[in-house]
């Protein structure tokens, strides 16, 4: 089996279920969960460079804090949002609803022609109405990596301030959070940390406010009716889901910058050897090919086959499983020009080697040959 789904989860997952769960049933017989969850966010912190570790929040996967951090940014009839064509349906479809509900207005940017948003458009597009800028680090369809420390610099010059999507980018290389400086982040468990699926972190900084869309049970201040101001709790009501906070301190203990910083490297390499292969290939077409910083990804579509086919006869065939459609982001497929059928991702991933590359140039050879 060749796996090239990475922009959808991780296939190899780096923990061990058992102990992990043990060791969340003995937190709750011991400590308390919240002296459990505070060592986990602090080791978190650590890794992106967080400056407070009770500024990560817990959440249900990255769609579940997206959702919390656009419902709950303070936001009425004719204030605006800024996002950008790459957005996933993790953010379109909360603008939608803030559109649909508050009457709120919407902006996209798009990139120049090299797939990359430049900082000058961004500041060109904030008004008076800008309430926040919300950006996608590295695209789940082409893997482009924005420029986005310079874009957030051009966002606070104007006093907005910036929501980041790193659900693609966290893990895959080092993310520094004080670096960039935005005043949020949203990271997935379960892709390039190689967590669980289920849990997602959220990084907030105090100067970004965001009422509580969910409020209940935290654990201290139990006494008051209201949520408590306080981070995390003021974005984490009810009981997290220890089992997976427990499963993701196990895979965090697994995670090593260095060894990834070289693994990124190692794929790259890989992947440009494989797309100089790829491009001469007949009955092939490459969509929106990445010049510039990019995750491995890549899109593709037959010339003779649709995409669905063509995914099922890779996966049936060769037993490499890659993602056909849309990707959850149908306006950069429409900047691709590939709505609505949209096209096959082949995303590789950090363990991806060269071994993998190899037999999937094989497949494409024997699919655009014999299909």
């Amino acid at each position: 089996m060749i796996y090239c789904n990475w922009a959808a989860t991780s296939p190899h997952k780096k923990y061990n279920y058992n102990q992990a769960v043990q060791d969340t049933i003995l937190t709750r017989t011991g400590i308390s969960p919240n002296e459990f969850s505070i060592s986990v966010r602090t080791k978190i912190a650590s890794l992106f460079n967080v400056p407070s570790a009770m500024s990560v929040v817990f959440g249900a996967g990255a769609t579940d804090l997206l959702n919390k951090v656009l419902l709950g940014v303070p936001m009425g009839k004719n204030d605006e949002v800024i996002t950008s064509i790459y957005a996933h349906n993790s953010i379109l479809r909360p603008l939608h609803y803030l559109k649909e509900r508050r009457g709120i207005n919407v902006h996209y940017i798009t990139p120049n022609e090299y797939g990359v948003l430049q900082p000058e458009t961004l500041s060109e597009a904030i008004t008076a109405r800008t309430r926040l800028v919300v950006l996608t680090h590295a695209s789940n369809v082409t893997g482009i990596i924005q420029p986005v420390k310079e874009c957030v610099a051009y966002a606070h010059q104007k006093h907005i301030p910036v929501l980041l999507d790193c659900a693609q980018s966290a893990g895959f290389f080092p993310l520094d959070v004080q670096d960039i400086n935005a005043d949020a982040y949203v990271c997935s468990g379960h892709k390039a940390l190689q967590g669980p699926s289920g849990i997602g972190i959220l990084f907030i900084s105090n100067g970004l406010h965001c009422e509580p869309v969910i409020t209940g049970g935290s654990g201290i201040q139990s006494d008051r009716e209201e949520q408590p101001e306080e981070l995390p709790w003021r974005l984490e009501a009810g009981t997290p889901n220890y089992e997976a906070v427990s499963l993701l301190n196990n895979a965090l203990d697994n995670y090593n910058n260095d060894i990834r910083v070289q693994q990124f490297k190692n794929v790259c390499t890989y992947y440009t050897r494989f797309v100089q292969e790829l491009q001469n290939m007949r009955g092939i077409r490459i969509i929106g090919m990445p010049t510039g910083a990019h995750l491995p990804y890549i899109n593709i579509i037959f010339n003779t086959i649709r995409n669905d086919e063509a995914a099922y006869i890779l996966l049936n065939v060769f037993r490499i499983i890659v993602r056909p459609g849309l990707h959850c982001a149908p306006r950069m497929h429409k900047y691709l020009g590939t709505f609505p059928e949209g096209t096959i991702r082949l995303s590789f991933g950090p363990e991806s080697d060269e071994k993998d590359f190899n037999g999937v140039l094989e497949a494409l050879n024997k699919i655009q040959r014999d299909y």
